[in-house]
């Protein structure tokens, strides 16, 4: 659930901080996001949804979510961002992106739980 918290928490308010000279843009992206977010809580909350065979599952709908965020960062950037937003804000929110992926990364090897000695216990 931290990870699905984690990429709409980024996405939410991105989008509100990125799109604040659109606003009818703004509102409409936080209600599909929000509802991806309520969507992604209601599969989480699901007993079959930790079984290991729906890994892939799991996978699939982080990277849609993933991509989505990285579309709606790029139209910002590319359509809707003036210079200072694109100098000011674009920098910090490519970093978080590669924050995002190697916290994928981890996801996807499961550390810390692949390490032998830590599961002593």
């Amino acid at each position: 659930m931290g990870i699905g918290f984690m990429i709409f928490g980024l996405t939410i308010l991105g989008v509100y901080l990125g799109f604040h000279n659109w606003p009818f843009e703004r509102s409409l992206i936080l209600c599909v996001m929000i509802l991806l977010l309520l969507t992604n809580l209601v599969f989480q909350m699901t007993p079959c949804y930790i079984r290991d065979e729906y890994e892939c599952c799991r996978i699939a709908f982080y990277s849609l979510t993933v991509a989505i965020s990285l579309g709606l960062a790029l139209s910002g950037r590319f359509y809707f961002g003036t210079e200072e937003e694109i100098t000011d804000f674009y920098g910090t929110l490519q970093l978080s992106f590669f924050y995002l992926f190697l916290g994928f990364i981890f996801y996807l090897k499961k550390v810390p739980e692949c390490i032998p000695s830590l599961n002593k216990y």
